[in-house]
């Protein structure tokens, strides 16, 4: 079946995109967890490098989804009765679905761990300045040379019981 044009072919693609939606389930999945990780980014402010990263592995899962339900449709055409065959076609095209889910979870640490674990520092470093009016500096001097002592006297306890 040839497009008649243009405008044609991408009425058709974009159909495809909404049988895939529609019918498939781990699709809308994927789908709404990259809306969530788009969102996420956008709060971090990522650099224009981890963008294209992000948008690169996004694409890839959906890509790999789309891909499986292409495998199961033709599958389903050419043995609507079970078939080992079948399965194996099935189940491998899943598996690649599997493959580029996990590898996007890799990704997606690597690129927005760091930034989640700076903003958890930051606001971490807001609360305790904000805490030190309170408690006075030298308040809190002392009883971090008071942890600092236990824990080195615990730490010279220990190695003299070992000798």
């Amino acid at each position: 079946m040839r497009s008649a044009n243009l405008l044609d072919s991408f009425r058709h693609a974009f159909a495809g995109l909404g049988y895939a939606l529609r019918t498939q389930r781990n699709a809308r999945i994927h789908l709404l967890i990259a809306a969530g990780v788009v969102a996420l980014g956008l709060r971090l402010g990522l650099s224009r490098w981890e963008w294209v990263v992000i948008a690169l592995t996004i694409g890839f899962v959906l890509v790999a989804e789309l891909f499986n339900t292409v495998v199961e449709a033709v599958v389903d055409l050419a043995s609507p009765e079970i078939h080992p065959l079948a399965r194996v076609a099935k189940d491998v095209a899943a598996g690649a679905v599997l493959l580029a889910a996990i590898l996007s979870v890799v990704i997606g640490l690597l690129i927005l761990g760091p930034h989640l674990i700076e903003k958890v520092f930051q606001a971490h470093e807001v609360r305790v300045k904000a805490t030190l009016p309170v408690f006075g500096p030298g308040l809190c001097q002392g009883a971090m040379v008071h942890y600092r002592t236990r824990l080195y006297s615990a730490t010279n306890f220990t190695n003299e019981h070992e000798r």
